[in-house]
C-alpha cells in the first residue's frame, strides 16, 4: 500500500476527498486509513438510527488499515474508534454510495460565496436540502471548463468525524472510494449483506 495524495479541495471546511494511492512517503511516516460505515438510508427500527444515518448505539466499528512506511500493511483489522491505532496521518474513506458527483462549470463568485453558488446549481439535483450537503470541488478548475464536484450528506459525514474525534483519531482527510475519471466512465459498486 502506498501513501495517499488528495485529489479535491473542500468547501466546507473539512480537509478533503480522494485517494490517490502513490509509492514515494517518507519512511517511519505512519498512515491509517479508515473505512466509514456506509450511510443507513432504511431501518424498521426508526430508533436504531439518528438523523444523519450514523447508528445511534455508540457502536460504531471501522475497518481499518495502519501502514507505517507507505508500501506495505503493518496492521489491519476492525474496531470502535477508541481501539484504531495512531499515525500521523489519518484518511477516512467514504463508500461509494455516499457520494455523489456532478459536473459542471463552476460560477463566477468569489471564494466566500462560491459554497452557495454551488448548492443554488445543485439543488435541483441533490436528494438532499443543499444546506444539509457537504461539497468538494476538484483542484485547479479552469475558467469555462466543466469540473467534478462531489456531495455527501454533511450530518452523516459530520458524526462520523465527530465520534473518531471524540476517540483522539483526528482525520486529516476525508476521500471517497471511487471518482470519476476524466472523461468520465462508468462505476459499480456491489453491496452485500
Amino acid at each position: 500500500m502506498a501513501p495517499v495524495r488528495g485529489l479535491l479541495q473542500s468547501l466546507d471546511g473539512y480537509a478533503v476527498w480522494s485517494v490517490h494511492l502513490q509509492p514515494g512517503v517518507r519512511r517511519g511516516m505512519s498512515t491509517l486509513i479508515i473505512q466509514l460505515p456506509a450511510h443507513q438510508r432504511l431501518s424498521t427500527d426508526p430508533a436504531a438510527v439518528d438523523a444523519g444515518g450514523v447508528a445511534a448505539s455508540g457502536g460504531r466499528e471501522y475497518a481499518y488499515v495502519l501502514t507505517t512506511n507507505g508500501q506495505s500493511i503493518t496492521r489491519q483489522g476492525v474496531g470502535p474508534a477508541s481501539a484504531l491505532p495512531r499515525a500521523e496521518t489519518v484518511i477516512a474513506v467514504t463508500s461509494p454510495t455516499d457520494v455523489s458527483w456532478h459536473r459542471l462549470v463552476l460560477p463566477k463568485a468569489p471564494s466566500a460565496r462560491l459554497r452557495q453558488a454551488l448548492g443554488s446549481i445543485l439543488e435541483d439535483q441533490l436528494l438532499d436540502d443543499p444546506d444539509d450537503v457537504h461539497l468538494a470541488v476538484a483542484p485547479g478548475p479552469r475558467g469555462a471548463e466543466p469540473t467534478w464536484i462531489a456531495a455527501c450528506n454533511h450530518t452523516w459525514l459530520t458524526g462520523h468525524l465527530m465520534a473518531l474525534e471524540k476517540a483522539k483519531v483526528r482525520v486529516t482527510r476525508v476521500v471517497p472510494a471511487v471518482w470519476p475519471d476524466e472523461p468520465a466512465t462508468g462505476y459499480f459498486h456491489e453491496l452485500h449483506d
